[in-house]
C-alpha cells in the first residue's frame, strides 16, 4: 500500500498543496485518491454535483449517470482507461500537455490540460500516479480571440497600420502590403512619412494633427504614393491611441483604396446618362410610380396617353390613366412589384386624353426613387400587334375550315414528327388504322410513329424523311401493311415541318386491275377471232385457243374436250401443259 504517511514521509504533501494547479495522487493498486490539493477539490466540486468519489472508478459511475462528460479533442468520449493518470499507473507512461473537453453537471463547457507521471517504489514498481490538471478554458478562448483578431487584421482588405507617438510604424497588415507595395518586414520600424509619402503640404498635415489632438480622430480622402511611385487615392481614418494617463501612445490608421470607387462613380454617371438617353428615346412608355402617383414618365409615355409633355403627368394618380376594367389588375401588379416580385408582362387598356383606349402590355419592378420605395413600369402599345394576331387567327380559322371541308385526309407534322394539326377525315383514318377511337386532343402533340407504329421501317417513313432531308415534294402510293387500304400520299416540306394529304385509292386500284383484266380477255377473244379467219384448220385453232386461255388465266394445265353423242363419253380435242404421248385413259 502506498498511503498518505509515505507521501508525507517523502515530503510530497507540502509540495503538492503549494502547487498553483489541481494536483491529485492516485494509488495504483486500489485506484484510491489518497491526496488532492485544494485546487483539485475546488475543480472537482465545480464540475460535479455530488460528492467527490474516493476512488477513480467512481468517476465512471458519475459520468454514466450524466453527472459530467469528458471528450477528446476529436469529439470522441474520453474513457476512464484513457485518462492520463490511469495510463501512468498501468504502463508507467509520462503524459504531458494532454487536452480534453468537459461538460460540467451544470452544462458549463470548458477545456482542461493535464500532465501525469508514475510514482515508483524502491523496487521500481509503479505504486501511484500523480495528475496535474489546469483549466485552460479562458486561456483557449483568449488564444482563439487573438487568432481571430489577427486573422481579421491580416485578411481585411483595407490597409491597417499603426505607429507609435513618433509616427514610427509598429503594425502593417497584408492590406497595407497590397495597397502600398511594402512588405511588413520592410515597413516596420520606419517612419510613416518615409513609407507612405503624401501629396499634400505641411499646412494640411498640421490641420490633421490638430484634429487628432482635439477629437482623437481624423477622417478624409487623400492621395498617397506606393513604393513604386504610383499614386493611390484612399479614404483614411486615423485614431489616437491613449495610455493609462490619457497621453497619446500612438496612432491606428485604416485606409481604403477608393480608386476603384472613383472609377465606379464615373461609370455610374455614364450609365445614368446612357439610361436617361435610353428612356427618352425608348418607343415604350417608362414611368416611375411612387405613393400612388406618377413621379417620372418618359416622352413615349406622354405620347401614349396624348399628353402634351411628360410634365403634365407628374403627380397624376397612375390608375386614372387606365380603363376601369384594367385598374384592379394594374394595382395588383404594382403591389406585387413593391413586394419584390418581377411582374408581367400582362395586358391592360390605357386611356388617352381624347377619350380613346389603347391596348397595352405592362411590366413592373421595384426600384428606389429618391431614397424611397417605388415601382418602375414599362408600358408597351400592343394595339397593332393585337390587330395582327386577330387577323392571323381569322386566317387560321379560314384555313382550318377549308382543310375540314376537303374530302382528302390532311395532317401536319413539326420537325420532331409531332402532329400539329389533322382534319376530321385524317382523324377517322388514324382511328381506323390504329384500331382505336381517337379525338384530336388525343393526337395533337404525339409523334406520327407513336400513333401509327406499323409504318415504322416502311417506304412511307423513307419517303417522309427524304422529303424533309431534300426539301422536295414526295408523291407516292402506299399500301397499308396487313392487307389494308392503298393510299396516294402527297408530302410537302416547309419551314414548319411536313404537310401531308392523302386519299384512299383502294377502289380505284381495284377498278384499274379489273379493267386491265377485261382488256386482256378481250384481246384473247380478238386474237382467237383473227386465227379463225385465217382458216388454219380446227385442230390448230383449238391448240392456239387452249394455250391462250392457259396464259390468260395463268394456269399450268388447260384442255378442250368434246362430249360425244349420247352424252356418256368425252373426247380430248386439245390440251396445254402436258408432254407429248398418252395423257390418260378414256373415262366414262
Amino acid at each position: 500500500m502506498f498511503d498518505l504517511q509515505k507521501i508525507r514521509g517523502a515530503g510530497l504533501e507540502k509540495a503538492v498543496r503549494q502547487v498553483p494547479a489541481a494536483v491529485t495522487i492516485v494509488e495504483a493498486a486500489s485506484g484510491e485518491i489518497i491526496l488532492a490539493n485544494e485546487e483539485a477539490k475546488a475543480m472537482m466540486r465545480r464540475i460535479l454535483t455530488g460528492p467527490v468519489p474516493p476512488r477513480v472508478e467512481g468517476f465512471k459511475d458519475l459520468r454514466d449517470a450524466g453527472d459530467f462528460k469528458l471528450y477528446r479533442p476529436d469529439g470522441d468520449a474520453y474513457e476512464l482507461e484513457e485518462w492520463a493518470v490511469m495510463r501512468s499507473i498501468r504502463t508507467g507512461e509520462e503524459v504531458s500537455d494532454e487536452e480534453y473537453d468537459y461538460v460540467a453537471a451544470d452544462g458549463t463547457r470548458g477545456t482542461m490540460r493535464c500532465d501525469a507521471s508514475p510514482i515508483y517504489d524502491d523496487e521500481g514498481r509503479v505504486v501511484a500516479g500523480v495528475l496535474l490538471v489546469r483549466d485552460v478554458t479562458e486561456e483557449k478562448r483568449a488564444e482563439e480571440r487573438r487568432r481571430y483578431d489577427a486573422g481579421l487584421l491580416e485578411n481585411v482588405h483595407d490597409a491597417v497600420l499603426a505607429t507609435d507617438a513618433r509616427f514610427v510604424l509598429t503594425a502593417w497588415n497584408k492590406g497595407a502590403e497590397r495597397m502600398f507595395g511594402w512588405t511588413a518586414n520592410e515597413a516596420l520600424g520606419r517612419s510613416i512619412q518615409e513609407v507612405v509619402p503624401r501629396d499634400y503640404g505641411d499646412e494640411e498635415l498640421a490641420q490633421e494633427l490638430q484634429e487628432l489632438t482635439d477629437t482623437g480622430r481624423w477622417r478624409g480622402e487623400r492621395t498617397w504614393y506606393r513604393k513604386d511611385g504610383a499614386p493611390v487615392q484612399a479614404e483614411g481614418i486615423t485614431v489616437a491611441l491613449r495610455g493609462g494617463q490619457d497621453e497619446t501612445t500612438g496612432y491606428l490608421c485604416i485606409m481604403r483604396d477608393i480608386s476603384g470607387r472613383r472609377e465606379a462613380e464615373e461609370r455610374l454617371r455614364e450609365s445614368e446618362e446612357r439610361y436617361r438617353r435610353l428612356v427618352e428615346n425608348s418607343p415604350d412608355a417608362i414611368a416611375v410610380l411612387a405613393e400612388g402617383s406618377i413621379a417620372f414618365v418618359s416622352p413615349a409615355g406622354a405620347r401614349l396617353v396624348g399628353a402634351g409633355s411628360p410634365g403634365e403627368l407628374l403627380g397624376v394618380p397612375y390608375l386614372d390613366l387606365f380603363h376601369p376594367g384594367s385598374r384592379a389588375a394594374v394595382e395588383a401588379g404594382v403591389s406585387r412589384a413593391l413586394g419584390g416580385e418581377t411582374v408581367g408582362p400582362f395586358e391592360a387598356r390605357a386611356l388617352r386624353s381624347d377619350g380613346g383606349a389603347v391596348d397595352v402590355e405592362v411590366s413592373a419592378i421595384a426600384i428606389v426613387h429618391e431614397g424611397d420605395p417605388a415601382v418602375q413600369v414599362l408600358v408597351r402599345d400592343v394595339t397593332e400587334r393585337k390587330r395582327n394576331e386577330e387577323a392571323l387567327r381569322e386566317s387560321s380559322r379560314r384555313t382550318e375550315d377549308i382543310l375540314e371541308s376537303v374530302t382528302d385526309a390532311f395532317y401536319a407534322l413539326d420537325h420532331e414528327w409531332r402532329l400539329t394539326y389533322l382534319n376530321e377525315r385524317a382523324l377517322r383514318f388514324a382511328s381506323q388504322l390504329a384500331g382505336e377511337e381517337f379525338t384530336r386532343d388525343d393526337l395533337i402533340g404525339r409523334t406520327l410513329w407513336e400513333t401509327l407504329p406499323a409504318i415504322l421501317g416502311t417506304s412511307i417513313e423513307d419517303e417522309y424523311r427524304r422529303a424533309v432531308r431534300e426539301q422536295r415534294t414526295a408523291v407516292f402510293e402506299y399500301p397499308y401493311p396487313g392487307g389494308g387500304p392503298v393510299f396516294e400520299v402527297h408530302a410537302y416540306p416547309s419551314e414548319q415541318g411536313l404537310s401531308i394529304y392523302f386519299q384512299d385509292v383502294t377502289e380505284r386500284k381495284r377498278a384499274e386491275e379489273t379493267g386491265q383484266e377485261q382488256t386482256r380477255q378481250q384481246a384473247v377473244v380478238a386474237d382467237l377471232g383473227l386465227r379463225a379467219l385465217a382458216n388454219d384448220g380446227l385442230g390448230s385453232l383449238l391448240d392456239d385457243t387452249v394455250a391462250l386461255v392457259a396464259r390468260t388465266l395463268d394456269v399450268e394445265f388447260c384442255k378442250i374436250v368434246e362430249i360425244l353423242p349420247g352424252g356418256e363419253k368425252l373426247t380430248l380435242r386439245a390440251g396445254f401443259g402436258w408432254q407429248e404421248g398418252p395423257s390418260g385413259a378414256r373415262t366414262r
